[in-house]
């Protein structure tokens, strides 16, 4: 991926990590991609897949910087959009 332009995040020790989020959160600029890795026979785990499927159906995406003096910005964006209706 990176060879072929791709911004690549690969944690080297998710353990401290939220569990189940991806392993490769990757992008080119125009798309997105988080994905999990497996081994041929491996099994995604319940946190694993609420992730991908939280992720996957997500219909906007939003990228921001926040800082300290932008916290009243954040919780009226994070109250505002946890009321709007999941399109699921």
């Amino acid at each position: 991926a990176r060879r072929c332009g791709w911004r690549v995040y690969h944690d080297q020790d998710s353990r401290r990590n939220e569990p189940g989020f991806p392993d490769i959160v990757m992008t080119n600029g125009r798309f997105v991609y988080c994905v999990e890795l497996k081994a041929q026979k491996g099994r995604v785990s319940k946190a694993q897949q609420a992730w991908l499927d939280d992720l996957g159906s997500s219909t906007t995406h939003h990228v921001r910087v926040w800082r300290p003096s932008d916290r009243d910005e954040f919780v009226e964006v994070i109250e505002r959009d946890a009321r709007e209706p999941q399109a699921r």
